[in-house]
């Protein structure tokens, strides 16, 4: 069986659009918007030259000629906001002419309402504008004046040009104006509506980027106490629901200030961040663990106290077998630190503060007996 062809690459490009996958760059929204204004003047020149309107044909052919090269070379150098003030003076020109020539019941001043959208679209597009409503504002205020200007004229003053047709081609070509008008509109509001959801996906991804880093201690990568407190909170809550209990320990790193003054912080924190990867490492992966402050760490265990006693002693023997490296004077020197743990386990009615306290207790009472050990509240090992 023969291989199923791709999608053409402007079809994929699309449904990422519609989708939201993607949004085009300032760069191929003004390509875009050039190439289809160059196209519909392009269309125009044969209607005007049969009408034998030789004012507008060139004009439409000077139009045509604009964006296809001229504005092309604005958006290569980036200039978005002059060739956007250039194609609505040509866009609002051309209405004006086109209608004060041939008369208003061909529809051109249609483009004039078109463009106020796009004004308010494109100001806001524009990376290097700020985003006010100054401008498309006196960009739409100044298009309705043109546009009441205009119809007054055209119903005071005859036209230009004494044009001969027939009626239904200028029906055809007003609805053909009004079909170019709404779609405009109906694309620019589409752009702007996925414009401002592509908007919302990256603040929605910058939020959630800057929630991480509160969340998260920068030395060690471990969560810290704001972000544990959550943990702590949650699992206060199953036990108060599904009634199984939980354990807690607080490990602190013995003797660590004389490693700070005797090595300096920068192996302090070489130290810290050893300690981190070990508990890490060696912690099951239902553990949650933090940072707590300093040299301390806390570790909640979905256990009861007699089962988490052996994981937090499996995690105090892995620490003391590790050792960091440190560049003296005389060589590298493999520095090894320990830790000692006071364990709790959850007592119904007892809040989140008084287990930590009881934890800390048991700590203490590890340190005064000789640290680099892990005390419960029923035996010291």
């Amino acid at each position: 069986m023969g291989e199923s062809k791709k999608p053409a690459r402007w079809i994929v490009y699309l449904k990422q659009l519609w989708n939201g996958e993607r949004f085009p760059s300032v760069e191929e929204k003004f390509t875009v918007i050039c190439y289809a204004l160059a196209i519909v003047h392009m269309l125009l020149f044969p209607m005007f030259f049969a009408l034998d309107v030789p004012l507008m044909a060139i004009f439409t052919l000077f139009s045509t000629g604009f964006y296809a090269f001229s504005c092309q070379r604005m958006i290569k150098e980036k200039a978005f906001f002059k060739a956007f003030v250039l194609t609505y003076c040509e866009v609002t020109l051309f209405a004006c002419l086109a209608t004060l020539t041939i008369g208003w019941n061909w529809g051109f001043m249609m483009y004039v309402i078109a463009i106020s959208p796009v004004s308010y679209f494109i100001t806001y597009s524009l990376p290097q504008r700020k985003r006010t409503m100054t401008l498309p504002v006196i960009f739409s205020l100044l298009a309705m004046i043109i546009f009441i200007v205009a119809k007054n004229i055209s119903d005071i003053y005859p036209t230009f040009v004494t044009v001969v047709a027939r009626k239904s081609f200028v029906s055809f070509v007003y609805l053909c104006n009004c079909l170019v008008t709404f779609v405009t509109i109906i694309i620019f509001s589409m752009l702007f509506s996925l414009e401002i959801s592509s908007k919302e996906k990256e603040l929605e991804a910058q939020n959630s980027k800057l929630s991480d880093i509160s969340s998260v201690d920068p030395l060690t990568g471990l969560l810290n106490r704001r972000s544990m407190s959550t943990h702590l909170e949650k699992a206060v809550a199953e036990v108060k629901s599904t009634g199984k209990l939980f354990s807690m320990a607080i490990g602190d790193i013995d003797n660590f200030k004389m490693v700070n003054d005797i090595h300096g912080h920068n192996v302090g924190d070489d130290v810290l961040v050893m300690v981190s990867r070990v508990i890490k490492e060696t912690l099951p992966e239902n553990a949650t663990f933090c940072r707590w402050g300093g040299e301390e760490f806390l570790i909640l265990l979905p256990l009861v106290e007699a089962d988490a006693v052996p994981v937090i002693e499996s995690v105090r023997y892995a620490i003391a077998q590790v050792t960091t490296k440190v560049d003296k004077p005389e060589g590298y020197i493999d520095l090894g630190v320990t830790m000692t743990f006071g364990v709790s386990q959850y007592i119904h009615g007892f809040s989140i503060d008084k287990i930590i306290s009881i934890a800390d207790e048991n700590l203490y009472k590890g340190k005064e007996n000789g640290k680099n050990r892990v005390v419960h509240s029923k035996t010291i090992i």
